[in-house]
């Protein structure tokens, strides 16, 4: 994560008034930089995906699976991944097709309580350029652990189940 850091996300829910105004500073100052960003890699989506993703948030979702699929073999970069993720009302897939690369840092934390909670709610998300032909996802998770896809331009879709 480059600019929604779980750094910053601690400073912002800190219990001492100046270290969290320092930080709402930077959280505003990183949105603008992040937006400006993603906007000048608008046509690496379709439009849909675009608007979606420059507007509404998952953050407060629960992941309910992530699965890798091994798909089209003999075609170069065969690999996809599925997200599926909810609120308790809607429920929503990510599926990113022509994957290069799927990193995941899973913290549990040391409680017995957030050792229950899996990755815990989906906290913040950005997506970069990776270079001129793939981009990343990275998603930073309540629980510390974070999920990083990066896939070939265009190549991120979204849809609303039921």
């Amino acid at each position: 994560m480059r600019y929604f850091t779980a750094e910053l996300w601690e400073q912002i829910n800190s219990e001492n008034d100046g270290v969290r105004e320092k930080a709402n500073q930077k959280w505003d100052k990183n949105c603008e930089e992040y937006f400006s960003r993603l906007a000048l890699n608008k046509q690496r989506f379709s439009p849909e995906v675009y608007d979606f993703l420059s507007s509404i948030t998952f953050h407060g979702f629960r992941i309910v699976s992530v699965t890798i699929v091994h798909d089209n073999i003999g075609n170069l970069y065969p690999v996809n991944v599925e997200i599926n993720l909810t609120n308790g009302r809607e429920e929503w897939m990510i599926k990113y097709r022509n994957v290069r690369d799927v990193q995941l840092s899973y913290n549990s934390g040391n409680s017995d309580f957030s050792k229950t909670r899996g990755f815990d709610e989906w906290g913040y998300d950005e997506l970069l350029d990776v270079d001129e032909t793939k981009m990343s996802h990275e998603i930073l998770f309540a629980s510390g652990a974070s999920l990083r896809i990066e896939f070939e331009n265009q190549m991120i879709s979204l849809s609303k189940k039921g």
